[in-house]
């Protein structure tokens, strides 16, 4: 058998998000939502991290960050307001590395669920108050 390397792969790391992001992804399929990853690859570039579908919630576009350290790229400062003005709401779900179930909880039923879109909050580096 012969065994192929993907040189796009081969030695990238895993990034801190990617983390929160299948804990997120997890939670959001068990709980009866439709999840589409969109981030990934050069065409994607400025989207947010998931596009999501709930028959009671309705659609989000949610933007996962590493609580500790995160930043906007160039490409979602120019995306996110251009689909917040057309009527796209953005939710952040901005978590540790290190999140507990019970903060994954409150960001899955405050922000997700119950919250506004709230991308803007964290322009400036806004931490979430845990």
């Amino acid at each position: 058998m012969v065994t192929t390397v993907d040189p796009k792969k081969f030695g990238r790391k895993q990034l801190p998000e990617e983390h929160i992001r299948a804990g997120l992804v997890k939670l959001l399929l068990e709980r009866g939502w439709f999840v589409k990853i969109t981030h990934g690859n050069e065409y994607s570039s400025g989207l947010p991290d998931l596009y999501c579908l709930h028959v009671n919630w309705g659609q989000r576009w949610i933007e996962v960050k590493h609580a500790d350290s995160y930043h906007f790229t160039r490409a979602q400062l120019d995306t996110f307001p251009q689909m917040s003005v057309k009527g796209a709401g953005i939710w952040v779900v901005a978590l540790p590395r290190n999140y507990t179930q019970s903060m994954l909880e409150y960001e899955y039923k405050n922000v997700v669920c119950d919250g506004p879109p709230n991308w803007t909050v964290y322009l400036g580096h806004s931490k979430r108050p845990y």
